[in-house]
């Protein structure tokens, strides 16, 4: 008994179109796989078949070289718009259906792999025939039943046929979905669905809650997509593109157009969306302005989705991420001319560093070298090809976020930063956060957004170190990894659950406090601007820039001394009432890490030292002033390992926290002379506090305004080959020119960072112009710009001005000079 799949076609086919159908059967009855392959050849030759009656029927007559697939679905497409044209004049919708497109160039494209070679090798089964025949079956009935004008019922091909012919049992995923059709109790659904369907569909919108991260996609990863379907072009397989999870709008439920809520999965969303945008733009102006030959109209659900329904309720992103939120609102929404839209976007990818911008501007160039033909190809495998594993988890605004936390948990592609705002979100009470969730995702950014997810991990860290001293030793294992800052944070916030609007505003405030501290040290905002959070602190936060030391020692000392103080409005805090305390406070800060550093050298590890330190004070009442008076003389003391008789302690808790190790005691003020003395300063950061604490002390009364602080080597770092100069001869005169080469390098390399060799100048009004030049043309720079390092007086009451020549010699008389300078008048007076 033979296969009778086909048998419904019959009456529709002429004899070769039988016979043909015939030869289909025999070679799948053969239970070949390479045979049943091959089936292609006899498809495409009834559908040619079939198209060319069709046409012949209108007296649409083709030339022997037209009479191919291709070439006949072209007229074919052209027929079906007029008739439907002719069914009514309202009728917008004139294309034939995509699905039935799409699936004709899939037939097409397999009998191609068949007939030519190919640079892929392509081995195909049993469940790919099927798939084949299941694509033949939907457009020869298509074509029967439109243009047969009979009332043709499209059916599915019954697989199980095939499946007992072939003697193989169906994909157990298939088996389950039909055991569970018959009792589907589960809340949980799960499809599969190509990107046209899910995307392009105008009974679709998206919302991205408050809680998802920000759009995120580099412009390497969407090239990389975009570069992968450009490649497969014209491949017929399916490419996987991932799960999202949603829940439906509960008040959309019912309604004709529902909105999918996307607890994950909006990084996909939002990219195919912004690749649609540019495949319409991109055909659009190809249809307009193109020399190309053929015209090919823009699918409808194009046209549908980017202008005659528009994008504007497709999308929404409550994430707050307002750059590129304005950048999504143009690529989606704005239609004016392209060249406009094109500087639009343009603009937002440049000043306001918009990735979905930038994602924009790469796929739509990318396109627009394509031809029509290829953008069209293009289209097809994304829109078709492309699936995407969708699960609606059926949950309550409100239980999304423990989903969300519960998927993204492994920290795969969440950034700290990101989970730790989910976490907050889910401390407010359900029904609060419901009501107001607007207001909460504004209170959240407006406190807590930081430019780069770098400088939002090296705040969480350091606020979790931080927070994590008023708890026991015992209870801090952090670590820079993603889920022990995460882990840790919820320790910090522990008792907190089920808060109402305000609660959460304090929680996120005081957060923000530390953020900007953060974020003024990070950027060095604090020199520069007067309404920042440090700006009066300017010159001691910059000597203390080593950032192990610095950044828990100002949120303490902004915790101590400006307490109740912080602004969350103006984002500043008033303690200009305890201004010298808090200098003095983080000058002994500033005395070990320099001497510390100068006299051991860098690479020491200080951060676990500092957090032990404010540990220790943290035992004291800090809330008293008098306390407040003494915190920097118990600083000094510890730091210095003073002998434990010195302290009144609270509890032997407190005296266990004494600094141990000598290696990190503050050196003395002989070794700190005799390094100085002896050694080079030992890093440019170093050289940089020690040059700006002198200038201090020369020109106490006043401060010198540059643009950028640079470090001059008075003998130049660089004395080899360098063009109209020569320093290797004018440092070998002071020995007689007895030295070679080599020694006068080595000893160079020994004297040119020490601190008679260093002054500070302008980088760029200074600095660039004296360079690598000869001595005596620096000497006569350096008296035109009245600089207080050049005019200090160190060898016989002369400075580098009157001095008329300077060499190693020169270097040691100054660098005495200078480090007497600091050592009795700033860091051991």
């Amino acid at each position: 008994m033979g296969l009778k799949i086909f048998d419904k076609f019959d009456k529709y086919l002429n004899q070769i179109e039988k016979n043909n159908i015939k030869k289909i059967k025999d070679k799948l009855e053969t239970k070949n796989e390479d045979i049943a392959n091959s089936i292609s050849i006899e498809i495409i030759k009834i559908l040619e078949s079939k198209m060319i009656r069709i046409l012949e029927e209108k007296n649409i007559f083709c030339r022997s070289d037209e009479k191919q697939a291709k070439f006949l679905f072209m007229k074919i497409r052209y027929l079906y718009a007029q008739e439907k044209k002719l069914e009514s004049a309202f009728i917008q919708d004139t294309q034939i259906p995509q699905l039935i497109y799409s699936t004709f160039e899939y037939i097409r494209n397999w009998r191609n792999d068949e007939g030519h070679a190919s640079k892929y090798e392509i081995k195909r089964s049993f469940s790919d025939v099927l798939h084949l025949i299941k694509g033949f079956n939907n457009v020869l009935s298509f074509l029967i039943n439109f243009f047969d004008n009979v009332d043709f019922e499209l059916t599915d091909i019954d697989e199980n046929e095939l499946y007992d012919l072939w003697e193989m049992r169906r994909h157990f995923l298939d088996e389950l979905a039909e055991k569970n059709k018959k009792l589907d109790t589960a809340s949980i659904k799960l499809e599969k669905v190509n990107l046209r369907d899910l995307i392009l569909n105008q009974e679709v919108n998206f919302f991205i809650p408050s809680y998802q991260r920000k759009y995120s996609w580099s412009s390497e990863v969407c090239s990389e997509l975009v570069d992968n379907i450009i490649n497969k072009i014209e491949r017929i397989d399916d490419d996987y593109f991932g799960t999202i999870a949603i829940t439906i709008e509960e008040k959309t439920k019912n309604d004709k157009v529902r909105t999918l809520r996307l607890i994950d999965g909006q990084q996909r969303i939002t990219t195919s969306l912004i690749i649609f945008r540019a495949i319409y733009d991109v055909w659009k102006y190809k249809n307009t302005n193109s020399f190309e030959e053929d015209y090919i109209e823009i699918p409808e659900e194009l046209e549908n989705t980017f202008f005659k329904v528009g994008c504007s309720k497709k999308y929404k992103n409550d994430t707050g991420n307002e750059f590129d939120n304005r950048a999504l609102e143009v690529i989606l929404n704005d239609n004016s001319d392209q060249i406009n839209r094109i500087s639009q976007i343009t603009n937002l990818e440049v000043q306001s560093k918009s990735l979905a911008a930038s994602n924009y501007n790469l796929v739509y160039n990318k396109l627009n070298a394509l031809s029509q033909n290829e953008v069209l190809s293009f289209y097809n495998r994304y829109a078709y090809r492309f699936l995407i594993s969708c699960v609606d988890f059926n949950k309550t605004p409100a239980e999304e976020m423990e989903i969300f936390e519960t998927l993204n948990s492994t920290g795969t592609e969440l950034t700290t930063f990101d989970m730790i705002k989910n976490f907050l979100f889910n401390l407010v009470e359900k029904n609060v956060f419901l009501e107001e969730e607007t207001k909460i995702v504004l209170i959240f950014n407006e406190y807590l957004s930081f430019d780069n997810d770098d400088l939002a991990n090296e705040f969480l860290h350091s606020f979790c170190e931080y927070k994590l001293l008023n708890f026991g030793q015992a209870e801090n294992n952090l670590t820079t990894k993603k889920k022990s800052i995460l882990q840790h944070f919820k320790k910090i916030y522990n008792d907190k659950n089920n808060i109402d609007l305000n609660e959460f505003t304090k929680i996120v405030s005081e957060i923000g406090k530390y953020a900007c501290i953060a974020k003024s040290f990070s950027t060095g905002s604090y020199s520069t601007n007067s309404k920042d959070i440090l700006f009066p602190l300017r010159k001691s936060v910059a000597n203390v820039s080593h950032k192990d030391v610095t950044i828990s020692v100002l949120y303490y000392i902004i915790d101590i001394y400006a307490k109740n103080k912080w602004d969350s409005f103006s984002k500043t805090a008033n303690y200009l009432d305890k201004i010298e305390l808090m200098e003095e406070f983080l000058f002994q800060f500033e005395k070990w890490y320099v001497t510390l550093l100068q006299v051991n050298g860098t690479g020491q590890s200080l951060s676990k030292n500092i957090l032990k330190l404010l540990r220790f004070l943290n035992f004291y009442d800090t809330s008293n002033y008098v306390i407040q008076q003494q915190l920097p003389k118990e600083v000094k003391k510890w730091l210095s390992m003073e002998s434990p008789d010195s302290y009144t302690f609270q509890n032997n808790e407190q005296r266990k926290l004494l600094l141990e190790n000598s290696e990190y005691k503050m050196p003395t003020k002989e070794q700190f002379y005799f390094s100085l003395l002896n050694n080079k300063v030992q890093d440019s950061n170093i050289e940089m506090i020690l040059l700006r604490r002198l200038e201090n002390q020369l020109m106490p009364n006043l401060q010198i305004i540059r643009n950028k602080n640079s470090i001059e080597h008075i003998v130049p770092k660089k004395i080899q080959n360098i063009k109209r100069t020569n320093w290797l001869n004018y440092l070998n005169e002071e020995f007689d020119n007895k030295l070679s080469e080599q020694e006068i390098v080595d000893k160079h390399s020994e004297y040119v960072d020490k601190l008679g060799n260093l002054m500070l100048l302008d980088l760029n009004k200074e600095n660039a112009k004296v360079s690598n030049l000869p001595f005596e043309t620096k000497r006569n720079f350096y008296k035109t710009i009245n600089n207080p390092h050049a005019n200090l007086i160190f060898n016989q009451d002369k400075n580098v001005c009157d001095t008329l020549r300077f060499g190693f010699a020169e270097i040691d008389i100054r660098t005495k000079i200078i480090a007497e300078v600091l050592i009795n008048n700033v860091y051991f007076k």
